[in-house]
């Protein structure tokens, strides 16, 4: 009798991006739930059990040692560059577990689906999923989605509204892998001529000059949309220097703007207006500068991103639930613990459901939510997550930016 732990298959290699597969990035998966350190060393974001996680086969052979663990140098599904505790991560690719051929749904948290057909929404007959869980699916009669699996053996089937079953996708309980993984590439470009250091005024109407550098075509490019797109300022018509309407910067504020890329893999299930564009970012991070002009970030106070493929406007502002407050000597504490700055803190699977839900609601769309997720997340070490699985920061949302 064998037990599924944690698994991800497939209907065929079609729906991974062909460029993963010339790369030679196998899909692996996450045997169980664990963490990642992303570039900087930090813990960046959680690991739900079955888990994309592309990686090349040296690499997973040879994992890299940090401390006193053994790292696996992955891609996951939500296209995060990371490092992943070794044993968490399958010893072989999907392709050569034909066991599981045949699914294409991988469940990542608990959940319970109606096991009569005639009664969907009933509570007397009811299946339990747990994350590890891996199904195939099927539409049944317009509204129903079928799962047929195994566990321990024993052959299990539950039925559930479509409407639920896209809500579980969307917040990441569950991947569709007929969806194609990883679905976005997204690369981070800087613009550092109206970004601030600690406590830097960039004062209005001034004119401002452009170095060679930005002077480029692309450099001005991205200028040029960063200021158009959150009403910022203009571009003189000889292209030499630029002004802004409004000041950027207070005192203990660093505010940093970018740009991010997004391009959908080639076999991703994404309508055309989604395959290619940029989001914009504007974050504020507060900040002390001492003396010397070292610069003491603290937590991310304010992040907006404004999207070229749409009007919306996204705002995220730095909140707090349970004991913990922006006053409170214990957000200094978290602080030391996450060891960088950070809009939110997930440190336990029901933080990650949680967040992904709200992050997901935001951006209708599970993958960046993943993405972004990862980004202004910092989690505690692992001899510190405890202290911190009740008390957690998350974002409140701007409702007037809905």
């Amino acid at each position: 009798m064998r037990k599924i732990i944690g698994v991800v298959v497939l209907l065929s290699s079609a729906l991974f991006d062909s460029a993963t597969i010339a790369d030679e990035l196998l899909p692996y998966y996450a045997l169980r739930e664990s963490w990642a350190l992303c570039k900087d060393g930090s813990v960046c974001t959680f690991i739900a059990p079955g888990t994309f996680l592309f990686a090349e086969k040296d690499k997973r052979a040879q994992p890299i040692s940090i401390g006193n663990g053994k790292y696996v140098e992955v891609v996951t599904q939500d296209g995060v560059e990371a490092r992943v505790w070794e044993p968490s991560v399958s010893k072989n690719s999907w392709f050569e577990n034909q066991w599981y051929e045949g699914k294409d749904v991988i469940v990542h948290c608990d959940f319970s689906l109606s096991a009569d057909p005639t009664d969907v929404d009933g509570e007397e007959d009811i299946v339990r999923f747990v994350p590890g869980d891996v199904y195939s699916s099927e539409l049944l009669h317009g509204d129903v989605v079928m799962l047929v699996g195994a566990r321990d053996g024993l052959d299990r089937r539950g039925y559930i509204r479509k409407a639920l079953f896209d809500e579980l996708l969307l917040r990441g309980c569950l991947t569709d892998a007929k969806l194609g993984h990883p679905r976005f590439t997204v690369t981070y470009r800087h613009i550092a001529s109206i970004s601030t250091h600690c406590g830097e005024m960039l004062d209005a109407q001034v004119e401002i000059p452009l170095s060679d550098l930005e002077s480029s075509d692309k450099a001005m490019t991205d200028l040029a949309l960063v200021l158009k797109h959150f009403e910022l300022g203009d571009i003189s018509p000889d292209q030499r220097h630029f002004s802004l309407r409004s000041a950027i910067g207070q005192e203990n504020w660093k505010i940093e703007y970018g740009i991010y890329d997004v391009q959908a893999s080639s076999s991703a299930n994404v309508q055309e207006a989604h395959r290619e564009f940029s989001v914009l970012s504007s974050v504020v991070t507060v900040c002390h500068s001492s003396p010397t002009g070292v610069e003491d970030l603290e937590y991310i106070e304010q992040v907006r991103l404004r999207f070229t493929n749409d009007t919306a406007e996204v705002v995220w502002n730095f909140s707090e639930v349970g004991p913990l407050s922006k006053a409170d000597k214990r957000l200094r504490k978290l602080r030391k613990d996450v060891e960088k700055p950070f809009l939110f803190s997930l440190n336990s699977r029901d933080h990650y459901i949680h967040l992904m839900e709200r992050i997901s609601d935001d951006l209708r769309d599970r993958s960046l939510a993943g993405y972004f997720l990862a980004r202004f997340n910092a989690s505690a070490k692992s001899r510190h997550r405890k202290d911190w699985e009740k008390s957690y920061t998350y974002f409140s949302v701007d409702e007037e930016s809905k």
